[in-house]
């Protein structure tokens, strides 16, 4: 049987002394033995000189629930809503709130960061932004995430300006020149680029009191000043009988407007060689166009008889209408 040395014996001997003792103190008091492990002797030590862990302050603390943890309760008769940390310490005082909100402590929450990209997803385009996409034969969908983020879009005047190669008499020579746009309404921006019934119809919707607003330039070219919405259809899309019915039934009245040299929709329909069935429809909505004379002194009829393109079935029916009026 193997017996222990004499320092072996005399280290549990020791422990067992430290067993014995710490079993009769008070476990509710505060004094702790420790035995160094190298002297084997016993070295008595208060609490408070025992190494500490290395914890946050309890100020530090708060604010790092303030970021988690925030109830919203009412504070006073009028219902005011103010934040107040839920916390092991209690109710923190007012003085701590005001440091917290000095210290910009919002939980960024889940919902919080879906208000955020909500809020970047419905930011305002450029205010020009829908009259560049109506010179560039702008979609439906193109014209919908436009106007669902600035529905005003349609019914906003801005002149834009365009790049036209012209002749220069001095020099001889072709060249670049930036001039105005003709029209300032998106609308009839895209009629004069030759946008589809289906763009033109979504734009007078969008905006119908522009079918009875003037536009075009007021200096220049007198021919593209004072006009509605129809007559640039009539010039440039005469045979869009569909978009001419369209603006027909959403403001009648725009049958009875004429431009700057008195031509009624009437006379411009005859002039840029619209179709019978445009001409027709125009002359359901406002009969008496028939007879009325332009600012140069003639009827629909006239016009039409003296234009060498206009057809023979478009004279025939204006022959027949102005007729039947006498």
């Amino acid at each position: 049987m193997n017996r222990l040395s004499p320092h072996s014996e005399s280290a549990l001997n020791t422990n067992d002394g430290l067993r014995s003792t710490m079993t009769r103190d008070d476990p509710s008091k505060t004094q702790v033995r420790l035995v160094s492990m190298n002297s084997m002797s016993h070295i008595g030590l208060s609490s408070t000189s025992l190494p500490l862990k290395k914890r946050s302050l309890p100020f530090e603390s708060l604010k790092e629930l303030a970021r988690t943890k925030q109830t919203s309760i009412s504070t006073n008769s009028n219902n005011d809503r103010t934040l107040r940390a839920a916390s092991v310490f209690g109710a923190p005082s007012e003085a701590f709130m005001k440091i917290l909100q000095k210290e910009g402590m919002e939980p960024v929450t889940k919902k919080a960061k879906e208000t955020t990209e909500n809020e970047k997803d419905i930011s305002l385009p450029a205010l020009d932004a829908l009259h560049h996409a109506c010179r560039k034969s702008p979609t439906i969908s193109e014209l919908e995430e436009i106007l669902r983020k600035d529905p005003q879009a349609a019914s906003r005047p801005i002149r834009l300006t365009t790049t036209k190669r012209v002749y220069n008499i001095q020099k001889g020579c072709l060249e670049d020149r930036t001039v105005p746009e003709p029209y300032q309404y998106p609308l009839n921006i895209a009629i004069s680029y030759q946008a589809s019934a289906e763009v033109i119809e979504r734009l007078a919707t969008a905006a119908p009191a522009v079918l009875t607003s003037f536009d075009g330039l007021a200096f220049g070219k007198q021919e593209h000043s004072n006009l509605t919405s129809l007559h640039i259809l009539l010039r440039h899309q005469p045979n869009d009988t569909a978009s001419v019915d369209m603006m027909l039934l959403k403001r009648p009245s725009v049958a009875t407007l004429v431009d700057r040299h008195g031509n009624t929709p009437l006379h411009t329909a005859v002039m840029h060689s619209a179709a019978l069935k445009t001409i027709h429809h125009l002359n359901l909505f406002n009969p008496d166009h028939i007879k009325r004379r332009n600012g140069n002194g003639c009827t629909p009829l006239q016009l039409a008889q003296s234009l060498s393109f206009c057809s023979q079935k478009v004279v025939s029916y204006l022959w027949k209408e102005l007729d039947s009026r006498f």
